[in-house]
């Protein structure tokens, strides 16, 4: 093999490698304020749903990096989404991770709903039952 020829077999080799690793499909991190509230849309479904807002809680290591959004009132429906690219898992793994923190001192703990819609769906009307392509809960 020629001087040139193992590092270009090398280079080839890791962007292979690296075209191969997992792909991000969607990414919240909550860093740039109140923009979130442009990217996410509450549902109108019903009057009564609870508002969420922004804040590092109670508990926090970094005040600003900690951020999330949080339920604000106690005993309540809520019901948030938003939009991003469709993409196909066939054939791979699909991981969906997200960290939920329980700071209310209530008797009864709400559910968490997470669902992916198809494209066509509108954030403002977010109810059950509804179609759709998943759901965590």
């Amino acid at each position: 093999m020629s001087r040139l020829g193992l590092p270009l077999l090398l280079a080839a080799l890791l962007l292979a490698l690296a075209a191969a690793g997992p792909a991000e499909f969607f990414r919240e991190e909550f860093l740039d304020g109140d923009a979130w509230t442009q990217r996410w849309v509450e549902s109108k479904h019903k009057p009564d749903y609870g508002r969420f807002v922004l804040t590092a809680g109670k508990f926090y290591g970094d005040a600003e990096k900690d951020k999330g959004i949080q339920t604000s009132q106690d005993a309540r429906f809520y019901a948030l989404s938003s939009r991003f690219e469709p993409f196909s898992n066939r054939d791979k793994t699909l991981v969906v991770q997200f960290t939920v923190k329980h700071e209310q001192n209530t008797t009864r703990r709400g559910r968490a709903s997470f669902a992916h819609w198809p494209e066509h769906r509108r954030g403002h009307d977010t109810r059950r039952p509804s179609t759709n392509y998943s759901r965590f809960e």
